[in-house]
């Protein structure tokens, strides 16, 4: 459990367990059906005693804030409270005196939140769908704002989506020339190992986020390849667009010296 406050809602898993309860709810399941999902994905976090109260800080915060908040689960908040687990949890997970005391602080605002009458009920957004910024197989360039270029390459695409993502690969380039076609066909994939073993660096990006980006990417031409990564894209990390090019820029003597083609990487 990542943890970056003392606040109850500043730890990963109530973030995760408070985000996946809205992608639901704004797909207009009924609170039973978000309950029961939510109870089944989270089985391990339930019955992990340092995890388990943060599943229900976070469905009692997201079902107070549309309305839907139940006897039952505020019985179980007020039994975290009254029997003093949150704080003896924090304290058994190292934290120190003050935190503790913030921590009960925190705590006792919440669960009386939880009393009040919320006049801003949260109603189901309905979800826009949109598209990918790229094909699969566009090739990119990546102007890093410092008189020099990179390169990239879309591995898939979503059409009509959430979030319209695109695994981007990145290419082992860096340059004051744009980048032209044979750099697609006869470079080399940018390599990382930062991920546990070496392997072409492909980061899943969202098309909303590219208009934050402080770098620009170009469309060039598409190219034709075969490989079809949405059978591994699960195991792939998300990031921003700046990631890339900030990595580009960070590894001016090029990736990690193992060495793959692209041409044998999305051909495969």
């Amino acid at each position: 459990m990542g943890v970056w406050g003392i606040g109850i809602t500043s730890n990963d898993t109530f973030k995760d367990i408070y985000h996946d309860f809205y992608e639901l709810y704004n797909s207009f399941d009924d609170i039973d059906s978000i309950c029961n999902k939510l109870k089944i994905k989270y089985e391990s976090v339930i019955n992990d005693e340092d995890e388990a109260n943060d599943y229900f800080f976070a469905l009692a915060k997201a079902k107070w804030e549309c309305g839907l908040l139940d006897k039952n689960l505020l019985h179980k908040i007020k039994t975290i409270v009254d029997s003093g687990s949150e704080v003896a949890r924090w304290k058994r997970l190292g934290a120190s005196k003050s935190d503790l005391i913030n921590r009960e602080q925190s705590l006792f605002v919440f669960y009386s939140k939880l009393f009040t009458h919320n006049i801003k009920l949260n109603k189901p957004k309905k979800v826009k769908l949109i598209h990918s910024i790229f094909h699969k197989g566009d090739c990119i360039s990546i102007d890093l704002k410092n008189g020099k270029f990179g390169a990239a390459m879309a591995l898939t695409e979503e059409i009509n989506s959430k979030y319209g993502l695109n695994a981007i690969m990145l290419i082992d380039y860096y340059s004051s020339c744009k980048p032209d076609k044979t750099i697609f066909s006869n470079g080399f994939c940018f390599m990382s190992d930062i991920f546990g073993k070496t392997e072409p660096l492909i980061l899943i990006c969202q098309a909303r986020a590219i208009k934050k980006s402080i770098y620009n990417f170009v469309y060039l031409w598409n190219h034709n390849i075969k490989i079809d990564i949405d059978k591994k894209r699960d195991k792939l990390p998300y990031g921003h667009w700046d990631h890339l090019g900030k990595l580009i820029i960070e590894s001016l003597e090029g990736s990690v010296t193992s060495k793959l083609s692209i041409s044998d990487f999305i051909n495969s």
